[in-house]
C-alpha cells in the first residue's frame, strides 16, 4: 500500500507533495515551514486558512510565520475584504521567490529519494 502511494507521489505536483509529506508525518522545522509557505504562495495559495489546512498546522502558526517572513522582506501581506469578511492575503517578493525555488528543489530531491527507496523495496 505504501509503495503504491509513494509511486503515485511521483506523478503529482509540489503542492500535493507538501500535503503528502505532512500526512506521512514528516516533521517541519520553522525554517522549512517558511520555505513551504513560500512555495505554496508561489503556487497560488495565498490566504491563511488554505495554507494552514494544506500544511496541517494551526492558523495562528501560519500567521506568526507570515508576519516573521514579512519582517524579513520575503512576503508582502495585506488585508482584503470588507468589515467582518476581511482576510489576510500574501504575495511573494523577489527574496521570497528565491526561497520558493529553494523549497521546490528540496521537494524534488525528497521525491527522488522516496522513489529510489520504493524501487529498492520492490
Amino acid at each position: 500500500m505504501l509503495i503504491a502511494l509513494l509511486g503515485s507521489a511521483m506523478k503529482i505536483n509540489s503542492l500535493c507533495t507538501v500535503k503528502f509529506l505532512t500526512l506521512l508525518g514528516a516533521t517541519m522545522s520553522s525554517c522549512s515551514l517558511s520555505k513551504y509557505i513560500a512555495l505554496l504562495i508561489r503556487r497560488g495559495v495565498n490566504n491563511v486558512e488554505e495554507l494552514a489546512s494544506i500544511l496541517n498546522v494551526s492558523e495562528d502558526d501560519v500567521k506568526e510565520k507570515l508576519l516573521e517572513m514579512e519582517s524579513k522582506g520575503l512576503v508582502k501581506c495585506s488585508k482584503k475584504g470588507f468589515w467582518r469578511h476581511r482576510r489576510m492575503v500574501c504575495s511573494l517578493t523577489s527574496k521570497g521567490l528565491e526561497l520558493a525555488e529553494e523549497a521546490e528543489k528540496e521537494l524534488i530531491e525528497i521525491r527522488r529519494r522516496v522513489a529510489e527507496e520504493a524501487e529498492r523495496e520492490v
